[in-house]
């Protein structure tokens, strides 16, 4: 499972785990999504619920670990050697995303609005000022996020082709409200 993401020994994936360790992170994070992805649609077919969310870690946590990485050949030293083996870590991740999100689609039906977002963007394949600390565990620091991310809705009650107009995360949960049939409170920050 973890080949497509990442090119490690079998000895390492054996390693015991740890957090300060990439590759035990990462393990973390694709484990992590592959679950909740399951618990959401066993959920979703199973309890068929008014309002379902389902939190998917793995881009964020593989972009912080592994963002700086992101499309660069231009890497030298220990810094090659990541790229090496962790180079195509985020673009897998996004990959296995979309795959998420299908999955999702598939159980949709008429009644049913998906929502996709993300709490901000990175700007990806940007070094640290000073490779030499490009060991820290959170190397894409928060320095790199971008205040835009995504915004997605499709399905019932969603007009196709509309773009939003500057969506801000405070408008995702009057927005949810609006579509479970609930008004938002009048004093909740946010549009719908």
């Amino acid at each position: 499972e973890l080949a497509r993401f990442v090119d490690v020994t079998p000895e390492e994936v054996a390693r015991p785990f740890d957090f300060q360790d990439d590759l035990s992170h990462f393990k973390w994070a694709l484990a992590t999504a592959q679950s909740y992805r399951a618990i959401g649609l066993q959920l979703w077919e199973q309890k068929h619920p008014d309002v379902l969310f389902t939190y998917i870690e793995g881009v964020d946590s593989t972009s912080h670990l592994f963002g700086h990485l992101f499309r660069r050949s231009d890497l030298s030293g220990p810094l090659a050697e990541q790229g090496r083996r962790f180079g195509r870590a985020v673009e897998e991740m996004y990959g296995y995303a979309d795959e998420i999100v299908g999955a999702y689609l598939a159980a949709l039906d008429s009644n049913t609005t998906l929502i996709v977002l993300s709490d901000h963007g990175f700007e990806l394949g940007v070094l640290h000022e000073d490779p030499s600390r490009s060991r820290d565990l959170r190397r894409v620091s928060e320095r790199f996020h971008r205040i835009e991310g995504i915004l997605y809705l499709y399905g019932n009650r969603v007009r196709a082709g509309r773009r939003l107009d500057t969506p801000a995360i405070l408008d995702i949960a009057p927005t949810v409200l609006a579509l479970a049939g609930v008004p938002p409170a009048a004093d909740m920050p946010g549009r719908v």
